[in-house]
């Protein structure tokens, strides 16, 4: 069998296996199958890394862009933040700022000029929590954990990607916590996993329904406290558990497969389109590359700008709708 008809073969099981043979593959499933098969995939030309600061005193927190191949810092994007929080990209390529607690939203960002352009609006009596929030690979629709005023039960509500306005509830009344919360997609944007408090839950997307749960295969002598989760190239789920500062690896499965990393505080994680994945350590105030095939660190990415306790991370090319 030629290469592209095993490559089109191995997408058509992919989507039969989580029930979506109707889907059509994105840009990003496709090279997902390229980096599972082994084929090269270049770094694309003009990729950019966004990283959202605290910084040291409140009103110093900032966005700061990086060149994506090589970490050197390219410009201040937004400066003068009282908070930060997680990053995603919308559709047209701009920016989305989780921002907690003054005031507690979500707010876009022209990814050229820093413009703030729109906060997210319509929330039915629901506040943002923990700011989590990931863009949907095949929608561009934003996902994020909130909280209901009246009675202050967790959920996931989905907001338009483009205008910021209200669409559905995804889920509410099964989330535990809200500080560690962190949100991830698979490639094709069938499985969503929540790090909610001690445990990372699986959602089926279509179903919006929980799958079940994952957790490394011993606990003690310390607690898992997964405050970060990035999905690799092959399905693989990783997970940044903040209290014994270790990044954990699973199967698509969810089984444990040991740690990658240890020694580091996995504020934020992403798979950049190198398939090496990238973490925002907030204590060290790093942006460090991992190859998660041999556990090794390859470099302290980002350099220079205003790095000073990163908490989010995203690359432009996360979203190609």
């Amino acid at each position: 069998m030629g290469q592209r008809n095993w490559v089109a073969g191995l997408l058509k099981s992919r989507f039969i296996i989580h029930g979506h043979a109707g889907l059509k593959p994105t840009r990003r499933s496709l090279t997902a199958a390229f980096m599972l098969m082994g084929v090269a995939t270049a770094v694309q030309a003009g990729e950019i890394l966004y990283v959202s600061n605290q910084g040291a005193q409140r009103g110093t927190g900032t966005i700061d862009k990086y060149n994506g191949e090589n970490g050197e810092f390219i410009a201040n994007l937004v400066s003068g933040l009282h908070s930060s929080g997680s990053l995603a990209i919308n559709p047209e390529g701009n920016v989305w700022l989780a921002r907690k607690p003054d005031p507690a939203t979500a707010s876009l960002y022209d990814a050229s000029t820093g413009e703030r352009l729109l906060d997210v609006s319509g929330l039915p009596a629901v506040q943002i929590g923990s700011g989590a929030m990931a863009t949907h690979p095949d929608s561009g629709n934003l996902y994020i954990e909130g909280m209901r005023i009246v009675d202050r039960v967790n959920q996931l509500v989905v907001i338009d990607g483009r205008s910021g306005t209200y669409l559905e509830t995804f889920t509410q009344g099964d989330l535990k916590g809200t500080a560690s919360c962190s949100l991830a997609f698979n490639a094709d944007g069938s499985r969503l996993y929540v790090s909610d408090a001690d445990v990372v839950k699986c959602y089926d997307v279509p179903a919006k329904k929980m799958l079940g749960s994952i957790a490394p295969a011993q606990r003690n002598p310390s607690r898992f406290s997964p405050v970060s989760v990035a999905v690799g190239p092959d399905g693989g789920i990783f997970v940044g558990d903040k209290h014994n500062r270790k990044i954990w690896r699973f199967d698509p499965d969810g089984l444990p497969r040991g740690d990658v990393a240890a020694g580091v505080n996995p504020d934020a994680m992403q798979f950049g389109p190198n398939g090496h994945l990238f973490v925002a350590d907030s204590v060290s105030s790093q942006v460090m590359e991992y190859d998660v095939a041999t556990g090794e660190k390859v470099s302290d990415f980002a350099r220079g700008g205003h790095l000073k306790l990163p908490d989010g991370l995203v690359f432009k090319s996360a979203v190609t709708v």
